[in-house]
C-alpha cells in the first residue's frame, strides 16, 4: 500500500454565514471556535504538507471566506507548489476578493449549490436569495478565468432536479460538477426523511448521473464523490483496470479514508475524513504533520481501513479494493466503522 498523501482537506473555521440544513459541521454564525491554525502555524502546516508531497489542498469550513487571511493561505500554498481549492457558499465573494485569490494562485473555486430553482436550493441553504447569489458568483469567477466546481448534496428535495441543475450549470460554463448523498452527521440528521435514500433510489440517481456524465463530457466534467459510483458507471471500472488487477489490492480507489487523504480540523486535530469525527490521528499543535501521517496505522481501525479488512458484505466483496463502501455511512448508520455500506445495492436481495 502506498504511503503517499494525495489530498488534504483543511477546515479553516467552523463558523458560517449560513445554516444549511445538510451541514455536516452544523456551522452557523454563532458557532464558537478556538485554536485556529494561523500565522506561523499556518506556514508550518503548509510546509509540512509540502514535505509530505501533498499536491492538493482544499480549504473548507464552515465558510472559509470568513477567514481574513484566506488570500495569504492560498498564496503560501501556491509558493509551496500546492494546488489550492476553496469550497464555499460564495455569498461573501466580491470582485475584489476574487481578483486577489486569482493573483494568489487559486486553482479552483467551489460553490455549494443544490438545485436549479430557488424553492429547492434556497430551502436547503436556509436563505432566500442564496441561489441567485451563487449564480452571480459563478459568473464573476468565470469572467476572471477562475475554474469553478459545484458540489451538489443529494436529498429528497433535489434528487429529481439533476438534469435541470446541470442544464443551468452548463450554460454558466461550470468546469466540474460533483455529487454525493448527504451523510448523517451535523444537521443532516438520519431521523429526517429528507436525507434518507433507499439503496435502489440512490442507484437510480447515480445511473442518471452516469448518463449525464457521458452526454456532457465535452462541456463539463461530472463526477461523484461516492465509492458506490463505480457500480453505476462502467467507465469507472474500465479506467481503473488500465492500472492493473482491480481485485488484487494493487489498485486502490473508492473510499480513501486512511489511505491517501487527511482532514485538518480548525482546532488542530488531524482526522482521516470530514465525516469520521471519532477517528483522530493526532494533534498538529503537539506533533508534526509528517509524524502524524506516518504513524497513522497505530490508531485504532486505521490499519484495517488501509488493508480493506471489512466485515459483512463489504468484507467479502470482490470490489472492496476499488470501492470500500462509505465508512462514514457504515459508522453513522450501523455503528461500526468496518461494517457493510448500508446504501450499497449490490448485495441487497
Amino acid at each position: 500500500m502506498s504511503n503517499n498523501l494525495h489530498y488534504a482537506l483543511w477546515e479553516l473555521t467552523q463558523r458560517c454565514n449560513l445554516c444549511c440544513i445538510h451541514c455536516r459541521a452544523a456551522a452557523s454564525p454563532q458557532t464558537l471556535e478556538n485554536n485556529l491554525i494561523k500565522g506561523e502555524d499556518m506556514v508550518r502546516l503548509i510546509r509540512e504538507l509540502k514535505e509530505l508531497g501533498c499536491p492538493t489542498l482544499a480549504l473548507t469550513g464552515g465558510e472559509p471566506l470568513l477567514r481574513p487571511d484566506i488570500v495569504d493561505i492560498v498564496k503560501e500554498a501556491t509558493k509551496q507548489g500546492i494546488k489550492t481549492r476553496i469550497q464555499s457558499n460564495s455569498l461573501l465573494l466580491t470582485e475584489d476578493l476574487a481578483k486577489k485569490l486569482k493573483a494568489a494562485g487559486l486553482y479552483s473555486f467551489g460553490v455549494g449549490l443544490d438545485g436549479s430553482r430557488p424553492e429547492i436550493s434556497d430551502q436547503i441553504r436556509n436563505l432566500k436569495g442564496a441561489l441567485n447569489k451563487a449564480i452571480a458568483s459563478i459568473k464573476l469567477l468565470k469572467s476572471l478565468g477562475i475554474k469553478v466546481h459545484v458540489e451538489f448534496t443529494v436529498t429528497r428535495l433535489n434528487m429529481n432536479d439533476l438534469k435541470a441543475t446541470l442544464d443551468m450549470l452548463e450554460g454558466l460554463g461550470v468546469d466540474t460538477f460533483l455529487a454525493r448523498a448527504a451523510i448523517f452527521t451535523g444537521r443532516a440528521n438520519g431521523d429526517n426523511p429528507i436525507f434518507v435514500l433507499k439503496p435502489e433510489e440512490y442507484r437510480k440517481f447515480l445511473e442518471q448521473l452516469s448518463l449525464e456524465r457521458e452526454h456532457r463530457k465535452i462541456k463539463m466534467v461530472i463526477n461523484c464523490q461516492d465509492p458506490l459510483y463505480h457500480l453505476a458507471d462502467s467507465s469507472i471500472m474500465n479506467k481503473l483496470k488500465e492500472f492493473g488487477d482491480v481485485y488484487s489490492g494493487k489498485v486502490i480507489s473508492g473510499c480513501t479514508a486512511g489511505q491517501d487523504m487527511i482532514h485538518i480540523r480548525c482546532d488542530g486535530k488531524i482526522g482521516i475524513c470530514t465525516f469520521l469525527q471519532d477517528v483522530v490521528l493526532g494533534d498538529f499543535y503537539q506533533d508534526s504533520l509528517v509524524d502524524i501521517w506516518n504513524n497513522r496505522r497505530a490508531v485504532k481501525g486505521v490499519q484495517q481501513l488501509i488493508n480493506r479488512e471489512y466485515s459483512g458484505a463489504c468484507g467479502t466483496c470482490c470490489d472492496r479494493f476499488i470501492c470500500g463502501g462509505c465508512r462514514a455511512r457504515a459508522l453513522l448508520i450501523n455503528n461500526d466503522l468496518l461494517a457493510a455500506d448500508p446504501y450499497c445495492w449490490k448485495n441487497k436481495k
